[in-house]
């Protein structure tokens, strides 16, 4: 995978005779040895190259590393300080070559991670898009050292969008890889599990397929916004997957990480219902002994199925997938979910008649063989899981004690994305009519008939807004998105169950200064801001709900 004309050490070896040749960059390290009374070794050329590069002084850092790796040829430390310095400099080439060397030394994941993002500029730069297969394999061989990394799927899912694959790219966002990069990742990595695909039978599995993939058009959201944020205007159709449940003998279940494996005795992987990175891992050296033996057991956990929204749209809905197929729960000994731990998980579960001794949280690695494992599969967000919800938790007793028509979803008890002039809000909406609830402080129950209950629903963005699946048709909703993050999620989701959408942007924080957070784009997800009261009543008037 080299994109050198010449040998790696070749341009090693002409960088390091150009700074050898530059007599008064050498004399200035010189005197910086003396001037710290060091004595020189490949240590003190090292630590000064750190200390120079820490202070953007280019030059210098990449001589003392020079210097560093010719006492020390196996120093991974300054080669790849030597690869990020010369990258920052745009000379991608010799950082290719740095980050190639230290990785023929020691393998290590951010040796991988560097060298396809040093690629991609390099595409970027030369328009030459022969150097992005390379940079994909690089980052299939990070991902084999580390199989839960989330900005290497992200970086994937990028790449094959600009490559017009929004489908493919959808899946890297949710931590799959499309089938042609799994295909790839095994031509790189020859591993003894095998994969059971899609299409092929084995006498131990049997798919019982249950709803067809269906399209709903979306009806575009309302806002007074100058445009349509390109997040809620990409898209005019809603695809919903297929959906199925898997029966597997003589199986077991691996829970790791980001990742759920379910694997045959002979050493396959099946993959319609293994997820996430499932089929990347390197099992024989990550699978643990087994930690459990039941006779039947249904895997229902799902990536980040802690968090409200999974668990309510991906998670619960998988119990409904073994009513239609026909399998009696109380036939299951085991469920395996992502935790068993706030009150709305317990609630949930024993509303559906899965009591706690039957659960098995997947929070933790485990191993477990059962003479049968019960799998239901779908993808997100449809039609029929927002139907099974409503079936399950709606009931009339709902509806028998008074609720406002008016409601304000307050997140002012979330951990982060808060509304900075929360007091202001909810004293205007209070006069308006509107009743300021913190769902987290009620029953599960009583959350669902808060909502059910309601004409008008106002909230910032959030898992809140997760209970819209029990409003009533045409209930009006206006969701407040943070200035730089929006998702589809509730649009998608007012869609499904035929609610009236409005949404508008949040004002964001002046004191905060975006060049001096590390993470970025968690910021943006979680950051705090404010809401413009004429903004806010304009919409709302707009809606025709005051």
């Amino acid at each position: 995978m080299s994109v050198f004309p010449l040998g790696t050490d070749e341009v090693i070896g002409t960088l390091t005779a150009e700074y050898q040749a530059q007599k008064e960059l050498q004399q200035q390290i010189h005197d910086l040895l003396q001037a710290n009374q060091l004595t020189p070794s490949a240590e003190n050329y090292y630590n000064l190259g750190v200390y120079l590069a820490q202070h953007q002084q280019w030059e210098g850092a990449i001589a003392l590393f020079l210097h560093a790796v010719s006492l020390n040829p196996t120093g991974v430390d300054a080669y790849y300080n030597l690869g990020a310095v010369l990258q920052a400099q745009q000379q991608y080439k010799s950082a290719i070559a740095f980050y190639y060397k230290g990785l023929s030394i020691e393998v290590d994941s951010q040796y991988y991670y560097h060298l396809a993002g040093c690629l991609l500029q390099l595409a970027q730069v030369e328009k030459n898009d022969q150097y992005i297969p390379v940079a994909i394999a690089y980052l299939l061989q990070r991902l084999r050292l580390q199989p839960d990394c989330q900005s290497t799927y992200y970086t994937l899912g990028s790449i094959l969008e600009q490559q017009g694959n929004a489908y493919t790219a959808s899946q890297c966002d949710k931590f799959q890889l499309p089938t042609e990069l799994i295909h790839r990742f095994y031509q790189l990595n020859p591993q003894r599990w095998q994969l059971l695909l899609p299409a092929q039978s084995h006498p131990d599995v049997r798919y019982c397929k249950l709803h067809e993939a269906a399209v709903l058009p979306l009806k575009p959201p309302k806002t007074l916004e100058a445009q349509i944020h390109p997040e809620l205007n990409r898209h005019k159709d809603f695809y919903s997957s297929p959906t199925l449940v898997a029966e597997v003998q003589e199986g077991a279940v691996w829970c790791h990480s980001q990742a759920d494996v379910v694997l045959t005795r002979d050493r396959q992987i099946v993959t319609m219902v293994s997820h996430a990175n499932a089929t990347i891992l390197d099992i024989d050296r990550y699978l643990p002994p087994v930690s459990q033996t039941v006779e039947t057991v249904a895997l229902l956990s799902v990536l980040s199925g802690q968090a409200f929204y999974h668990w309510m749209f991906e998670l619960l809905p998988k119990v409904g997938l073994i009513h239609l197929a026909g399998i009696d729960l109380n036939s299951i000994d085991k469920f395996i979910v992502n935790e068993y731990q706030s009150p709305f998980q317990k609630e949930t579960l024993q509303h559906l008649g899965i009591s706690s001794e039957r659960i098995i949280m997947s929070s933790q690695p485990i191993h477990i063989q059962a003479n049968l494992i019960i799998v239901p599969y779908f993808e997100l967000l449809s039609s029929w899981s927002c139907q099974f919800l409503r079936q399950e938790f709606l009931s009339q007793s709902t509806f028998k004690t008074p609720k406002p028509e008016f409601l304000y979803i307050s997140r002012k008890n979330a951990n982060y994305r808060h509304l900075l002039n929360e007091a202001e809000i909810s004293d205007s909406l209070s006069q308006l009519g509107f009743t300021v609830v913190t769902l987290e402080s009620y029953s599960f129950m009583e959350q669902v008939a808060f909502v059910a209950n309601a004409k008008v629903i106002v909230s910032l963005h959030g898992a809140g807004l997760s209970h819209l699946v029990f409003c009533q048709p045409n209930t009006k909703i206006i969701e407040i998105f943070p200035p730089n993050y929006v998702t589809r999620y509730y649009w998608n989701l007012s869609n499904l169950v035929g609610l009236d959408y409005y949404y508008f942007m949040g004002e964001p924080n002046s004191d905060i200064n975006l060049e001096t957070i590390e993470n970025i784009n968690y910021h943006y997800i979680t950051e705090s801001f404010q809401v413009s009261l004429p903004k806010l009543l304009a919409t709302l008037k707009f809606a025709e709900a005051i």
